[in-house]
């Protein structure tokens, strides 16, 4: 009976991709959200939230870990660079499964900062459960409120790392497989 043998070059490409699994299996799941806000006043914000979890579910709530995107306001378009603690905001959101649906806040908000005009927060005029953000409240030398008119929520459609490793392996196995074919 014939004995199969690896060639050695598969062998180290094949223990450097289980090793590179292993540590991408126990990355840290998070959720990839796309959204944005209008107010009555004519400010507009809209970017990229990241929360925990790891797939989006109807009417769960989620804590965000980071945001990006733009803000246009009085001072012009400014860059968001963080989640800022403003105002008590959690920091928490909920979706409520749809396509179209808004950002929903809980009364603690959800907060952020941009260079010039300071800090940000949505948020909702109430304690209790979430209900879509209705209030944008701007902390630079003139406070203001804004009521928002619109908002929205989806989550991105982003590979799981483990799954792009995955695909990464079996695309490789497959060239091996038609090189000793070749070969």
């Amino acid at each position: 009976m014939p004995t199969f043998r690896l060639p050695s070059h598969l062998l180290a490409v094949s223990l450097t991709l289980a090793a590179w699994q292993a540590s991408v299996s126990t990355a840290t799941a998070s959720i990839v959200w796309d959204w944005s806000y209008a107010t009555e006043q004519g400010v507009t914000a809209s970017g990229t939230l990241t929360t925990d979890g790891t797939t989006p579910q109807a009417n769960t709530i989620y804590t965000v870990t980071a945001i990006t995107g733009t803000y246009n306001g009085p001072d012009g378009k400014e860059s968001i660079t963080g989640l800022v603690d403003f105002g008590g905001a959690d920091q928490k959101i909920q979706w409520d499964g749809t396509s179209s649906s808004s950002i929903f806040v809980d009364g603690a908000g959800l907060a952020f900062s941009t260079p010039t005009s300071g800090n940000h927060e949505i948020t909702v005029m109430t304690d209790g459960p979430f209900y879509p953000a209705s209030i944008e409240y701007n902390s630079d030398s003139n406070p203001t409120y804004g009521s928002i008119t619109s908002s929205s929520l989806r989550p991105l459609s982003v590979p799981e790392p483990s799954s792009l490793g995955l695909g990464l392996t079996a695309a490789l196995a497959l060239v091996a497989a038609l090189r000793n074919r070749k070969g």
